[in-house]
């Protein structure tokens, strides 16, 4: 699935829309302050305005059709209305990746869920993972929505550009902070966080080491509540379809467990 195009519509058969796998959907164009519309698709439950809302903020590589088949598992396991849209220069949307401008599409898109009103906006969720968990943190610290979420879901992200560079590329360890354009510094960030995040962590992640989820985990000391799952022999991008059943159960509890806690 790596080397499929930018655009989804050159995708395989079952990965160009939502609706190829039998998902009801709805096509999405959220415009940026910066004047950038990005595209992306609205999975919206029969009880939409009774289930929870997952924001789903997406890796690097590939075209967002590479998450139809984790969407749908998402969709049938557990109740939900699911969000997920490309950054800018991602698949259909527009502009040119960078920090900055992704930081703006992750307001533009957290600002787009909570005006729709066919949802509960008590109920909204984000699930970031590699990058999109980077992205999340900024959202939610910097971007002004850790108090509207009900919680967070971090899934093999990174402490920060930086030191994953440093990790894959040990021998330019000191020229890269004079190399980077992007720095996504989410050890810095996420002890602002007060929202309750669950920590998926793969165990044998070979792109992001697994100890710098376990930093982000203790400086999260904001949370309001937090807990982790391990998959002992997850990688970085396929942990989930080792066992969905376990993978989606424990994210599932962990929705419920905090709407419960919200209610009492």
């Amino acid at each position: 699935m790596s080397d499929l195009p930018r655009d989804m519509v050159h995708n395989p058969t079952g990965f160009r829309h939502p609706g190829e796998q039998g998902l009801p959907y709805e096509d999405v164009y959220i415009q940026t302050a910066d004047n950038f519309k990005l595209h992306g698709w609205f999975i919206r439950s029969e009880r939409s305005r009774d289930v929870p809302t997952i924001v789903y903020f997406h890796e690097n590589a590939g075209n967002i059709g590479t998450r139809i088949s984790f969407l749908k598992y998402y969709y049938r396991r557990i109740p939900s209305n699911l969000l997920l849209v490309a950054y800018r220069g991602y698949s259909r949307s527009e502009g040119t990746p960078t920090e900055a401008g992704i930081q703006q599409d992750a307001k533009a898109i957290m600002s787009y869920i909570f005006s729709r009103d066919d949802i509960d906006r008590n109920k909204v969720f984000v699930h970031g993972r590699s990058l999109g968990g980077a992205v999340s943190v900024y959202a939610l610290t910097a971007g002004g929505f850790d108090s509207k979420v009900a919680g967070v879901i971090l899934e093999n992200t990174f402490t920060g550009i930086e030191e994953m560079a440093g990790h894959i590329f040990p021998k330019l360890k000191l020229l890269i902070p004079f190399l980077l354009k992007n720095h996504w510094s989410s050890l810095k960030s996420i002890g602002k966080l007060s929202s309750p995040t669950l920590f998926i962590i793969s165990k044998r992640d070979e792109i992001v080491p697994p100890e710098q989820m376990d930093l982000l985990y203790d400086e999260a000391k904001s949370c309001r509540y937090k807990e982790k799952y391990e998959i002992a022999e997850g990688d970085h991008n396929s942990n989930w379809t080792l066992n969905p059943e376990e993978y989606f159960n424990r994210i599932h509890n962990f929705i419920e467990r905090i709407l419960t806690l919200r209610t009492n």
